[in-house]
Parts: structure tokens; C-alpha cells; sequence
């Protein structure tokens, strides 16, 4: 047994291990039966499953999650197919999810995949009107997916040397439409402008109560997918301002959802082998 520096981390080398060092010795790795040779190999991978699962556990404990605290109101997919299936839009709230009244966008589809019940009740505001709709489990599982919360058009934060910073964007600025198109929510503007990588694009914008137009070229950049496609997109290098909250688990919440999210890495990485 030892541990590394560098290379950072622990080392274990079986008796035996090595065929050339082979002596016979009972305590020897081939020395073992065939089922307790699969025990010893399998010790590893599952003690490392056992580490990954006690540091999310204790990052899940002591609050060290954060939190986002975005409103339960829709916002622009990047498929509108799913919302067509789901009977919502752009802008719809959800008020009444199961017979309780969700705060956060994240809060909702907590509460709608929360139990095996279908169909699934569900109220939404849309403008003045109420609108009840029912909803099955795959519906309600492809619109977790895939929702996008609503994010107002604001300019939060603009990356130094980004093409906004070059055409004069500010924090604070509202984007309220690119080319004739008009903005009402961030992630609308998000979808045309990483599909305009190396375009000229004309933003219209309010600062501070004033209307002016800004123009600008958004950059190309080589992206990653979760699926391990490689694509390319148009950034400008702004933020939306987003509101969030530390965390700290119960217990028994804390279990479960460590198990829910390192079952989820788990299949996007079998995921990306597969694909």
C-alpha cells in the first residue's frame, strides 16, 4: 500500500500480481479461487464507487449544493416538439402541480416526478387564464428533459475581449431584438445566436430607459454535447443574471439524491460509449 503525491492518490499491489513473482504462496492473488479472484477485482470499482458516493454525500450535507432559484415559468426550448406534446408554451406558469404550489422552476418537475400517480394534474397561467391539463408519465419525463426555465433578456455580465464587450454591450443592457426578431426571453436570444457563429448580427437594445442598436459578429467555438458530439456554435460572451441559494440535505434526502446523481453520470458515460 502506498500513497502518491504524484501521481496523486493510492497504490495497492497484490501479492502475486506479477506472474514472474509468482512464489505459491496461499495469501497470492492466483493462489485464490476463481470467485474470490472476481471479489478482489470488483473491490476496487466498487471502492471507488463507495468514495464518489461519500464525498457527494458530505458536499450534499453541509450545503454545499447550490440552489437555483429560477420562476416556474417556461422558456424557449431548443425543440418546440416537446412543448406541442405537453400543451404548454413560452411564458406559461406553473401554479399547481399535484394539488401543491411550486416556488422554483426546479421545485416543479421535483414535484411532478415525485410520485408513480398518473396522470398527473397540472395548472398553468397563460396571460389571465387557468388552464388544467393532464399529463403521462412520458410526457411529464420528456418536458423535465427538456424545459427550459424563462430568463428576462438582461445582460448580467459581459466577458472581457468578447465580441459583445468589443461592440459596446454593458451589464444592465436589455436585448430587445436581434435583426427584426423581437426578444422576450433569454434563452430565445441564446437559440439565434448560437446558430449565427461568424454572421453580422444587429441587436437592438435599452439602457437605461434609451433605445440603441448594437452590431456584432458572434464567435465560432467547437462544443462538446452531453452525447460527446462535437458541434459548432456562436457565443457573444454574456450571462443572464441567476438568483440561487445553498443547500443542505436531510439525511434521507441527502441518500437518495447522491444515488440519483452519480446514477446519472454513470449512464451519460455509458451513454456516450454507446452512441
Amino acid at each position: 500500500y502506498s500513497f502518491g503525491i504524484i501521481p496523486v492518490g493510492g497504490f495497492v499491489k497484490m501479492a502475486g500480481e506479477d506472474p514472474e513473482a509468482v512464489r505459491g504462496s496461499p495469501d497470492e492473488f492466483f493462489s485464490q479461487s476463481i470467485s474470490a479472484r472476481i471479489r478482489i477485482a470488483l473491490a476496487g470499482p466498487f471502492g471507488n464507487f463507495v468514495c464518489a458516493y461519500a464525498c457527494v454525500l458530505i458536499y450534499l450535507w453541509t450545503g454545499g449544493a447550490q440552489e437555483v432559484l429560477h420562476p416556474p415559468v417556461f422558456g424557449t426550448p431548443p425543440s418546440a416538439d416537446v412543448y406541442e406534446k405537453a400543451q404548454v408554451r413560452v411564458g406559461d406558469r406553473m401554479v399547481e402541480i399535484r394539488g401543491g404550489n411550486p416556488k422554483t422552476f426546479s421545485e416543479s418537475f421535483d414535484m411532478l416526478l415525485a410520485s408513480d400517480t398518473w396522470p398527473a394534474v397540472v395548472v398553468i397561467e397563460r396571460g389571465t387564464d387557468r388552464i388544467v391539463l393532464e399529463m403521462d408519465s412520458p410526457t411529464a419525463r420528456n418536458l423535465a428533459d427538456s424545459a427550459i426555465p424563462f430568463r428576462n433578456p438582461i445582460v448580467a455580465r459581459v466577458m472581457p475581449g468578447s465580441p459583445a464587450s468589443k461592440a459596446g454591450l454593458e451589464s444592465g443592457d436589455r436585448i430587445t431584438e436581434i435583426g427584426e426578431r423581437p426578444i422576450s426571453e433569454w434563452s430565445q436570444m441564446q437559440k439565434i445566436v448560437s446558430q449565427s457563429g461568424g454572421e453580422t448580427l444587429t441587436l437592438g437594445i435599452v439602457r437605461a430607459n434609451e433605445p440603441r442598436t448594437v452590431i456584432l459578429v458572434p464567435e465560432t467555438l467547437r462544443q462538446q454535447t452531453e452525447t460527446g458530439e462535437v458541434v459548432s456554435v456562436g457565443r457573444i460572451g454574456i450571462q443572464s443574471e441567476v438568483a440561487s441559494q445553498t443547500r443542505a440535505y436531510g439525511f434521507w434526502e441527502g441518500l437518495r439524491v447522491a444515488l440519483e446523481m452519480l446514477y446519472g453520470f454513470i449512464m451519460m458515460f455509458f451513454g456516450i460509449l454507446w452512441k
